[in-house]
């Protein structure tokens, strides 16, 4: 959790110190500091569940 911009993000890189993350699901990646991120609570772990858990197709 990014607690500057208050976005779930997982980290992908780390370029001399500056953190780069991606949202769940996919999405524009962004930077932060690693004194602004925490990591997520329970509820925010449900979130993540949820935007990355792929749904299966319905055929009609």
């Amino acid at each position: 959790m990014d607690t500057r911009t208050r976005r779930l993000g997982a980290v992908i890189a780390d370029e001399g110190g500056a953190l780069y993350l991606r949202p769940p699901g996919g999405g524009t990646e962004w930077c932060a500091e690693a004194p602004d991120l925490r990591p997520p609570t329970e509820a925010e772990w449900v979130t993540i569940r949820m935007l990355t858990t792929p749904v299966a197709a319905v055929e009609r």
